[in-house]
């Protein structure tokens, strides 16, 4: 029995946080994977659609959404570090000790944010393409009788 099932309570409140957490990272992995496997799979059935221009048209749509959410992504990161890189530079002002360790923990910290909305934007994404690449092959399969 996984020490952590949610059928034993105990099991549960005596596991340590950080094995919940490492449990949990490993079932989204593994759910993240078997999306993948799935989608290649549907792929692979719908190779006779390889001449039907209106597939690509539709699969072409999809990667350029792609690519926008991608490029505003990259804005948003180049944003951020122009925004640090006016900080840094107006961090040189600090005249005492205790205000330029302020300073540069302010600038770890927000670079810290910066690195994680990026992270989580990005996982975000990838999850969207799933699932939306997901729906457009079920359409395309309910459209061709495949399944």
């Amino acid at each position: 029995m996984n020490p952590a099932s949610k059928k034993d309570p105990v099991a549960l409140a005596t596991t340590p946080a950080p094995l919940l957490r490492a449990q949990k990272l490993h079932l989204m992995l593994t759910q993240f994977a078997a999306r993948g496997m799935s989608h290649s799979a549907a792929t692979a059935a719908m190779l006779p659609l390889r001449f039907d221009p209106g597939f690509w048209q539709e699969l072409q749509a999809l990667q350029q959404s792609v690519m926008k959410r991608l490029q505003q992504q990259q804005q948003g990161w180049l944003d951020g570090m122009a925004a640090l890189a006016q900080e840094y530079a107006q961090s040189r002002q600090a005249n005492t000790l205790s205000k330029y360790v302020e300073q540069e923990y302010n600038l770890v910290a927000q670079y810290g944010a910066l690195v994680s909305d990026q992270a989580a934007k990005l996982s975000g994404l990838m999850e969207n393409i799933q699932v939306d690449y997901g729906y457009w092959m079920a359409q395309q399969q309910e459209r061709q009788g495949v399944r």
